[in-house]
């Protein structure tokens, strides 16, 4: 009987545990993306102060300029307040000097793993089943080519990053270990796009991104390979027009090629090392 006693005590400990870790996680994801959000709805009441612009959410899906403009400021906005609570426990600082026969492997893939992705998701059509992401791309071509830059190729890397790698990723690591928490704030990221084209390419990028993170020790990795593919994408397919004569199956199997090959000499590296190394 007292064996059984103790038994039954050691499952009902684990079973609280398990209970909490679980809350432990909901709770740093909550936090992190109220806070996220209440930064952006002061960067939204901020914007319509300083350039007037839209009164409500909606019109920033559907202006050029002045949505882009507003939607920069809402995301700044969100990924300060952010810093400016987590900043004890964000990490910019490289692990280790750069190594820099990772540098082009580091960049080549940031692109060809972003413009990869977006030829698939073109290929499975699942925009037929998402009118958000229809109007998301509409708005995305609409803002001007340097607005474009700078809101997906800077802002919107740093905040989201220091959000989902930075904070989320991070407190998940400690939580559920490695690589449970590198798919779960990649799911996260998905679902927080709102819509199930973004949403799979988030999740798997997300994934990926929170790789670059703890491959490098440094948060400003991920910025940057968020970056590089942000930009590849506006570039090519938003401003230059030419969704349209990438999306051939050998140029999406090509860049999706090359980005395994790249990923593999980036890990390949990493081991060679013994320890995390930095591409910065």
């Amino acid at each position: 009987m007292r064996i059984g006693g103790k038994k039954e005590t050691e499952k009902n400990i684990k079973g609280r545990a398990d209970k909490n870790t679980v809350y432990r996680a909901l709770f740093s994801v909550l936090g992190a993306l109220l806070v996220y959000e209440a930064g952006k709805m002061a960067g939204l009441l901020l914007a319509g102060a300083l350039i007037g612009g839209g009164e409500n959410a909606e019109e920033i899906l559907n202006s050029g300029l002045t949505g882009g403009l507003e939607n920069l400021i809402m995301i700044l906005t969100g990924g300060l307040a952010c810093f400016a609570l987590w900043k004890p426990f964000l990490h910019f600082r490289p692990a280790k000097r750069t190594d820099r026969k990772e540098i082009l492997p580091f960049f080549i893939m940031a692109a060809a793993l972003a413009l990869g992705l977006n030829i698939l998701m073109a290929f499975l059509q699942l925009d037929r089943f998402s009118e958000t992401f229809r109007e998301v791309s509409r708005a995305q071509a609409d803002v001007p080519l340097w607005l474009g830059i700078v809101l997906y190729g800077l802002a919107a890397p740093f905040s989201e990053e220091l959000v989902f790698r930075g904070i989320i990723y991070g407190k998940a690591r400690d939580i559920f270990g490695v690589p449970a928490a590198m798919v779960f704030s990649g799911l996260i990221f998905g679902i927080y796009h709102g819509n199930l084209v973004q949403g799979i390419y988030a999740a798997f990028l997300g994934t990926v991104l929170a790789w670059t993170m703890e491959h490098t020790g440094t948060l400003l990795a991920p910025m940057i390979f968020h970056g590089i593919g942000n930009i590849t994408v506006f570039l090519l397919i938003d401003a230059a027009g030419l969704g349209g004569a990438l999306a051939r199956p050998w140029i999406c199997a090509a860049l999706l090629f090359i980005s395994v090959v790249c990923f593999l000499q980036l890990l390949k590296g990493g081991k060679a090392g013994k320890s995390q190394s930095s591409i910065l």
